[in-house]
């Protein structure tokens, strides 16, 4: 990550105090003159970062503890895995839409958000496709909100779909997750499955990619089966048992 961008992401960031935030949280001091910089998150000591400090440590504090834009803008510039994965994915998907050159069009939802759907409508669908790759590009781990609403997400995309898509033509949704619905809480998973239901009514398809290793894929093959899709991929992991195009 360039100096600059650091630089300024701590002078954007509304927690000014930071830095000396996160060295509260890590540190221990030993001896006199000894800084000892410690980190009790289980995955920097896993990745050997224990006792150590700098720029990786600040950045994995800020996607644990502070990782919404409101939080720490800027932090869409880090390779925060897997997202960057889904991005690279997207560009891919973006670049093949716009090579073909078969009228389709291509639109974003992006979800968990804080509103009452629970996902975002980031771009309606449009043939501008180059358009779209900024508002993926720029959004962070965490961007609105930390929990996950897949059925949110499904919603946001199907209703997109089903008021502004050409009744003609082949209607898919492209689902990447990295993790468990886990919203709205206690339904979320029976919500996610409703809203599959109403996409299989509506004919558009699921296309599943399961993004890392926490994604749940048996959810996520469900859906995509249950809208005649029968399949799941997957992307910065292992390759899915389940998948026909890992």
């Amino acid at each position: 990550m360039p100096v600059n961008d650091l630089n300024s992401m701590m002078q954007t960031s509304s927690d000014t105090s930071a830095w000396t935030s996160s060295l509260t949280r890590i540190r221990q001091v030993r001896g006199p003159a000894l800084l000892t910089i410690v980190n009790d998150s289980g995955n920097v000591g896993e990745a050997g970062y224990r006792y150590k400090y700098g720029t990786k440590c600040l950045i994995n504090y800020w996607n644990e503890q502070r990782p919404r834009y409101s939080q720490t803008p800027g932090m869409s510039v880090c390779t925060t895995q897997p997202l960057t994965a889904a991005k690279n994915a997207s560009d891919v998907f973006c670049d093949y839409i716009a090579a073909v050159e078969a009228d389709d069009q291509v639109g974003l939802s992006i979800y968990t958000h804080t509103n009452t759907d629970g996902a975002y409508l980031e771009s309606g669908l449009t043939h501008d496709v180059a358009s779209v790759k900024p508002l993926y590009r720029n959004r962070q781990a965490g961007h609105y909100d930390t929990l996950t609403n897949i059925g949110g997400g499904l919603k946001v995309a199907r209703e997109e779909l089903e008021n502004n898509g050409r009744q003609d033509a082949y209607r898919v949704i492209v689902l990447m997750t990295d993790g468990i619905a886990n919203r709205p809480s206690g339904t979320a998973e029976q919500w996610a499955i409703n809203q599959a239901n109403l996409c299989k009514t509506a004919r558009i398809k699921i296309m599943a990619v399961a993004l890392g290793l926490g994604a749940d894929e048996d959810l996520m093959l469900q859906m995509a089966e249950i809208t005649g899709a029968n399949d799941l991929s997957s992307l910065a992991g292992e390759p899915s048992p389940n998948s026909k195009l890992s």
